[in-house]
């Protein structure tokens, strides 16, 4: 795969940063979450549900629901989230963003985030349904939040998600959410944690050593044991790389100077991490096009 494919996937993906998730101003509540903050959130709570399904199913597996929930909304970065009252068709076009947006990436990845979207959409697999139900849950608990903050039309939202939650594992928690006995999940910097993700997948989809989900669920897991040192290498870089990326498209939220983006970018070791930098450290990065 090419470095300029890879380049217009990544800047696609971090326009997720910036992507407002709609629908909270029917309750009053603008600019509640990025499209980037509900997909870790949901990736997280998928893992969670998944550790404690796995103790009456073993062949679930974690690493792929944290997976599935990162990345069942990224082709919102290209439809927005329609109002689907209206929108009867937005399957389809969405359907149609995703594929456009995965073309860009090897034929392992792709193969891959196909998978991912029929077992999200058809819910044909334990980690489909896990990662639906983590979707609902994160619902539910932005709607807690919001109506804790004030927002009492969100109620109204809560009992909707948690009408369609399947796993008994997420309707305890979706309960103990709503009775304030559980902390609602939330990172400390959600777009980092997001963005390191994605990184990961895409880089070790492009080995042929490293499994690609349990690379993108290691970096919201920095306790796991167990991994080669090159597997640890490969998620250093991607959350080194996430950086530069937030940078040189100008994350307001990031606070970094030249002599900083380059100190970064020199702690980069692995391919193609490495020559991923180079591209977005360039002037040019600015007139490159995700969508094109």
């Amino acid at each position: 795969m090419s470095l300029d494919n890879l380049v217009k996937y990544i800047l696609e993906m971090n326009q997720l940063l910036i992507t407002p998730r709609t629908g909270w101003d029917f309750i009053g509540k603008g600019q509640a979450e990025t499209a980037a903050e509900h997909l870790i959130e949901t990736a997280v709570f998928a893992d969670i549900i998944a550790r404690k399904e796995k103790e009456q199913n073993v062949a679930i597996n974690p690493d792929r629901a944290f997976a599935i929930g990162l990345f069942h909304d990224a082709p919102k970065v290209r439809t927005g989230y329609p109002n689907q009252q209206y929108f009867s068709n937005h399957k389809t076009a969405e359907e149609a963003a995703f594929n456009d947006q995965i073309r860009y990436l090897n034929n392992y990845a792709r193969l891959k985030l196909t998978l991912y979207r029929k077992h999200f959409e058809g819910g044909d697999s334990p980690e489909g349904v896990i990662a639906k139900d983590a979707d609902l849950l994160q619902w539910i608990s932005r709607a807690k939040e919001f109506a804790d903050k004030g927002y009492p039309l969100a109620h109204y939202w809560i009992e909707e998600a948690r009408k369609k939650l399947q796993t008994e594992t997420a309707r305890k928690s979706a309960k103990n959410i709503i009775s304030g006995e559980d902390d609602i999940y939330s990172p400390i910097d959600a777009h980092e944690i997001f963005l390191s993700s994605v990184l990961a997948f895409v880089l070790a989809c492009e080995s042929d050593r490293f499994d690609p989900e349990a690379a993108a669920r290691y970096i919201s897991d920095i306790n796991r044991g167990g991994f080669r040192d090159e597997f640890i290498a490969l998620t250093k870089d991607a959350r080194n790389l996430q950086f530069i990326v937030r940078a040189a498209k100008k994350d307001a939220h990031l606070n970094l100077n030249e002599r900083q983006i380059k100190y970064i970018a020199a702690q980069i070791k692995t391919e193609p991490a490495s020559g991923l930098a180079a591209r977005f450290m360039s002037p040019d990065i600015q007139n490159v096009a995700w969508w094109g």
